[in-house]
């Protein structure tokens, strides 16, 4: 076995080969001569460097994700330095190992508030930290072009997440798209006053005690990110939170699908995944649907 190749796979694949890739491994330690204690203690070492790689659920290289509201009003960037300089995840019991998890982590959270403010069953987002995010915003005397505002080259510049999100200078945004309302003490959740896309939720910085030692820490709704990159297989959720409170259906339904559900290629109840659609796709066009992007069988 090349542990080399290995670790590579890791580092640069989606979660499904990362677990593939892990299997491989515990299949090596199985299967290790017993007599052999040096291939065993190499197993070892190599399981080390890997199981801190099998518990973030983004690539380790540096990366950059982007995303933002449906009318394009509001864009935002993270930029993501190589894993062993992210911030470690602060939530956890104090005092607790958890191993080397860093954000940003894929949650998807069971409560009644995010429930009901992204009007969806199971709200989906990235846990990160606040220091790695970017806006851009349009100014509410601008009507986004939905085509040009993509390259955000052409855009008002980015400026830092926290410089706009700080209780003492979101005051000041009352020019642009970006909107907010505190649907908890001392937490705010922000969306695009001009399409009413929910971007984020964050709290201030005086929710969380100074002696705790904690990043700022922003959840950004996962469904906000451009397609080409939510269509990652390391953009998957690897924690399910509130659980304790979840209604009991729908979180059957986050954790295991919607097995018993039909499904359709389109919107058209009478058509199945294995219709040929092509001969509709004049009729899909006139009905103002996007087709320009990846089909999946």
């Amino acid at each position: 076995m090349n542990m080399t190749a290995h670790i590579f796979t890791l580092k640069s694949s989606g979660s499904s080969l990362r677990k593939k890739s892990f299997a491989v491994a515990v299949r090596w330690v199985s299967g290790a001569n017993s007599k052999d204690f040096l291939a065993i203690h190499q197993c070892s070492l190599l399981l080390r460097v890997l199981l801190p790689i099998l518990t973030m659920p983004f690539p380790s290289e540096p990366l950059v994700l982007r995303g933002g509201c449906n009318c394009k009003a509001v864009r935002w960037r993270m930029s993501l330095p190589d894993a062993s300089q992210r911030v470690a995840n602060p939530y956890h019991t104090p005092g607790t190992d958890i191993g080397d998890v860093r954000l940003p982590t894929a949650v998807i959270c069971h409560c009644d508030a995010c429930r009901q403010a992204m009007g969806s069953l199971g709200a989906y987002g990235f846990t990160s930290d606040m220091a790695t995010l970017e806006l851009s915003i349009l100014p509410r005397a601008t009507i986004p072009d939905r085509e040009k505002s993509k390259d955000d080259e052409t855009r008002p510049p980015f400026v830092p997440a926290a410089s706009l999100m700080d209780g003492t200078t979101a005051a000041g945004l009352s020019d642009l798209w970006l909107m907010h309302y505190e649907s908890s003490p001392q937490r705010n959740r922000w969306f695009c006053g001009r399409c009413g896309t929910q971007l984020a939720i964050a709290a201030s910085k005086e929710a969380v005690p100074v002696e705790w030692g904690w990043p700022r820490v922003v959840n950004i709704w996962a469904g906000t990110m451009d397609r080409n990159l939510l269509e990652n297989d390391w953009c998957r959720p690897d924690h399910i939170m509130d659980c304790s409170i979840a209604i009991p259906w729908i979180r059957d339904f986050v954790k295991n699908g919607a097995k018993d559900a039909q499904e359709h290629p389109f919107i058209m109840i009478d058509w199945h995944m294995t219709d040929d659609f092509k001969p509709h796709i004049e009729m899909l066009n006139q009905m103002g649907m996007n087709l320009n992007v990846t089909m999946w069988k």
